[in-house]
């Protein structure tokens, strides 16, 4: 394995069965120009869900992680970060401060994470939330039934309009997409 993802989110059972997971996967193939079941039968692409911005930071810590892919992409929710790190909260920030202000939640994340190799990690913050891509992608109904957010996101890996369109409406996801993507492209 080569990218290891550690997702805020819940997931109901295994990774590759995990919507945002497999969209992901769909999306990063789409930008390397290749297969998306190529892609995922590679198992290039690890991940797991961590249930919660805190849970992410605590697997952070532990050096199993940190030995078991060359990359690590950490992808924390935006909203609530701030009652995690004592910070402003996200919808007090203007989209012209952003890039300061999650500058700032990244160090203190980085903080948090003591002596591993803070060049394998990239914290990607997804604004403000996952059901942000599932606004993008035109749906608001699943957002809190994560069987039918899962079904949406697996329905939407195999649509390239939608790949493309989430790229293009949401900048924070795209981010996370051309990372792992580099990731991928530097082993």
């Amino acid at each position: 394995m080569t990218v290891f993802v550690l997702w805020e989110n819940h997931a109901t059972g295994s990774i590759d069965r995990f919507g945002p997971h497999a969209f992901l996967v769909a999306c990063v193939a789409d930008r390397l120009r290749i297969d998306r079941f190529e892609l995922h039968r590679s198992e290039l692409i690890g991940g797991r869900s961590c249930s919660g911005n805190s849970n992410v930071l605590r697997e952070l810590g532990r050096r199993p992680l940190w030995d078991a892919a060359r990359h690590l992409v950490a992808v924390l929710d935006s909203d609530k970060l701030h009652d995690l790190l004592s910070g402003q909260a996200r919808k007090l920030v203007d989209d012209p401060a952003y890039a300061v202000w999650s500058g700032e939640m990244e160090a203190r994340c980085r903080s948090r994470l003591g002596s591993h190799d803070a060049a394998r990690l990239t914290i990607c913050f997804l604004d403000r939330n996952l059901e942000t891509l599932l606004k993008e992608l035109g749906d608001t109904s699943v957002e809190k039934d994560v069987v039918q957010r899962d079904k949406l996101l697996q329905r939407a890996a195999g649509d390239p309009a939608l790949i493309h369109r989430a790229s293009e409406q949401m900048v924070t996801w795209a981010h996370l997409v051309d990372t792992v993507a580099d990731r991928l492209g530097s082993r």
